[in-house]
């Protein structure tokens, strides 16, 4: 009995350790694969079918808060594979999605005047830096005009937030005017007034441009008491153009024990171990009849595969270890 065991050790040993593992870990990808990734690959494709259809881009800088927020809800439930929930918030955005559409439709309206805007301000030439600083404290503010409109409640507030959104066109439509002219006429005491005012978060009505006539003033080198103001000087550090136009909205979720993050993957790996050791013993050490050959060896890693694709809870595969060892009828 004795030498029957010795003659299992060592390099057989390890190389009946190694097929197990292979053929568990094929059954574990195998079963992945069929169970949980081609569903959520079609679950995918509807989410961005969705998001086409509501015009979604730069992680729903075009969608009201808590529209964006049943998006991330929407992802996070695809995710965990809770197919129940995520049917039930896609029937809830196909009632909503004409009307999400035409929200997102405003909002793309407003980011593609930032995007003119900061357009002009990158082909402006010998732009001193105080007054990019100046028309780009202009643009966080009409950015943030936009985000106060997107936080009301919708969709109970959405005719506040269209009416919202167009008084805001009309405002930047009019910002676009004073910066255009402010870039041709830097000395003009009253643009840059204007601008200094539109940074402090007064846009301007529509219509209030004609309040400002067009002038051919050359530059003022003398410094405007505005310009050097600490407001107009040091308003925040400047953040880019593309930043201030399309910044990140989502917060960083904060640090999550290695063990929650990973819990699925620890998991798994923990289930491939546990069965091929079990299989090590039950296929390989106690297995009298084990003959070494191709068709023993191919036998023992198409066991682990198996026990991994059906399914079989860990507890029951570490029962088989108080079975009584031999494990002939666990044969694939």
């Amino acid at each position: 009995m004795t030498i029957w065991l010795k003659d299992r050790d060592g390099r057989g040993a390890a190389l009946a350790l190694t097929l197990l593992l292979l053929g568990a870990m094929l059954g574990l990808l195998v079963k992945y694969i069929t169970e949980r990734l081609t569903p959520q690959a079609v679950l995918v494709r509807r989410l961005g079918t969705l998001k086409r259809a509501l015009s979604y881009r730069d992680d729903g800088a075009t969608l009201p808060v808590r529209a964006r927020m049943r998006i991330d809800d929407l992802e996070d439930q695809i995710s965990r594979s809770d197919y129940a929930q995520v049917e039930k918030s896609f029937e809830e955005f196909d009632k909503d999605k004409v009307a999400l559409a035409t929200m997102s439709w405003h909002f793309r309206i407003l980011l593609d005047q930032l995007d003119q805007q900061a357009g002009i301000l990158r082909g402006a030439r010998k732009l001193s830096s105080t007054d990019a600083r100046l028309i780009e404290g202009v643009l966080e503010a009409e950015f943030r005009a936009v985000q106060k409109s997107q936080v009301l409640d919708w969709p109970e507030q959405e005719e506040d937030m269209v009416a919202q959104c167009r008084e805001n066109a009309n405002s930047f439509g009019v910002v676009t005017g004073i910066i255009s002219r402010f870039l041709r006429s830097p000395g003009d005491r009253r643009l840059r007034a204007q601008l200094f005012d539109i940074q402090q978060g007064d846009l301007p009505p529509a219509g209030s441009l004609l309040d400002v006539p067009e002038t051919d003033t050359e530059a003022d080198e003398s410094p405007s008491p505005l310009a050097d103001s600490p407001e107009a000087r040091d308003f925040g550090p400047r953040a880019g153009i593309v930043g201030i136009v399309t910044p990140g909205l989502r917060q960083d979720p904060g640090r999550v024990s290695l063990l929650f993050r990973q819990a699925r993957t620890i998991a798994a790996l923990a289930s491939v171990l546990v069965v091929s050791l079990v299989g090590l013993k039950t296929q390989y050490l106690d297995q009298r009849p084990f003959a070494g050959n191709l068709s023993d060896w191919l036998g023992i890693g198409l066991w682990g595969l198996v026990v991994e694709l059906s399914g079989v809870a860990v507890l029951d595969v570490l029962g088989r270890l108080g079975s009584g060892g031999t494990a002939g009828s666990t044969r694939p």
